[in-house]
């Protein structure tokens, strides 16, 4: 789809107890399966690290070739990065998602992608709640909200999704893509690395 994606990679990895992005997970970094799966989906792909840059050199021989973008500041929150990269996004429609992500499945995030008109974007419910994990978004709605938010010390993605147009896409609706629920399931504990059929909300 003619759509950036934008892999967030640049936390701290404190639950973990140490760069999870590196962690083998499957025979590759657990960095390489969010951008694996995004490249598949998406026509450009930006990976936003750490100033320190990424832990892992990112997998070759992509349909697309990932630009790394590096935050300003460290941990500055999610919000932050994605609209560090937002800037430099060259796509109309923004997929967001963690890089702490190994199971995405690309039929949800193909249709976290497809809103209509009177929306800026999707966003998936789980348990009743809004997950900011994948997120399909407008980019100028989303750069301009997102924008005024950093500037009043805002860091929450669930801000940017409660001040904009988002379609919150029913857990009945998108679990017939993803019967398991794998697309949610996010590394933050060592634990997390065995996927679990109830994964948990975090971010």
């Amino acid at each position: 789809m003619s759509a950036s994606a934008i892999v967030l990679a640049g936390g701290r990895s404190r639950r973990f107890g140490a760069d999870k992005l590196a962690v083998d997970v499957a025979g590759e970094p657990l960095l390489h399966h969010a951008v694996r799966t995004t490249a598949g989906v998406c026509d450009e792909v930006l990976v936003v690290g750490a100033p320190s840059g990424l832990p892992v050199v990112l997998p070759g021989g992509l349909a697309s070739v990932p630009v790394v973008v590096l935050d300003v500041d460290a941990y500055q929150g999610p919000l932050v990065a994605l609209v560090d990269a937002a800037a430099s996004a060259s796509r109309d429609r923004l997929l967001v998602v963690g890089g702490d992500m190994p199971d995405l499945v690309p039929a949800v995030l193909r249709r976290v992608l497809d809103w209509d008109e009177a929306h800026e974007g999707v966003c998936l419910m789980h348990d009743e709640w809004v997950q900011p994990f994948p997120m399909g978004l407008d980019r100028a709605a989303a750069l301009a909200r997102g924008t005024q938010l950093v500037e009043s010390e805002e860091r929450s993605l669930r801000s940017l999704i409660t001040s904009l147009a988002i379609e919150r896409l029913s857990e009945a609706e998108w679990r017939v893509l993803d019967p398991a629920a794998m697309t949610l399931h996010d590394i933050d504990r060592p634990e997390d690395l065995v996927p679990s059929p109830s994964p948990r909300t975090g971010h």
